[in-house]
């Protein structure tokens, strides 16, 4: 579907305007208007009706991801209480979170053209997505080491699934929308 990583969607499916207007007139000065009228109804406010897919997928995909992050925190303290976990052990398990997130995005970043874009996007959600299901199993662990050791495990996974989508619609954004960067972010 794609020709690189790094150029998604757009390559792939290049607009009707491109295909059918010559490169050295513009779309107005065309003869067939039928054609112009028919790319002008598919846009809004200057983007193709695929670029406001894209934008819809990174738009849920980020609010999806910001959810599954603040999620925990308000539910955890008093299973962990209910677990035997001081103040100081919990709040470390949240933390771990964006400890995690901290170190491991600019490696996700500096590596994404190995890892992928489209792979860094659909992983990192799937696995957030699972991470966040197994929060919810926490409260059948049995109290102490186990408990806070797949505690953290959790959250440093999480973490780890969080930044790799996040890092990919960053990357969307900027290639799909190279005019308007600022804005779409």
């Amino acid at each position: 579907m794609w020709k690189n990583q790094y150029s998604p969607i757009r390559e792939s499916g290049d607009s009707q305007e491109s295909k059918e207007t010559p490169s050295s007139s513009p779309p107005s000065e065309t003869n067939d208007s039928s054609s112009g009228e028919s790319t002008e109804k598919g846009k809004a406010m200057g983007y193709s009706a695929q670029q406001w897919t894209v934008f819809l997928v990174i738009s849920v995909a980020t609010l999806s991801a910001a959810f599954s992050i603040c999620l925990f925190p308000p539910f955890y303290p008093k299973i962990a209480e209910d677990k035997g976990a001081t103040a100081s052990i919990y709040g470390f398990i949240i933390g771990t979170n964006c400890l995690t997130s901290f170190l491991i995005t600019p490696f996700i970043g500096n590596h994404l053209n190995l890892i992928g874009v489209r792979f860094a996007f659909v992983s990192g959600m799937l696995i957030s997505g699972v991470c966040c299901a197994l929060s919810g199993f926490l409260e059948f662990f049995p109290p102490g080491a186990s408990f806070i050791g797949v505690s953290i495990a959790i959250r440093v996974v999480h973490a780890i699934g969080n930044s790799a989508c996040v890092v990919s619609t960053f990357t969307y954004s900027a290639v799909e929308f190279p005019d308007s960067v600022a804005r779409i972010f």
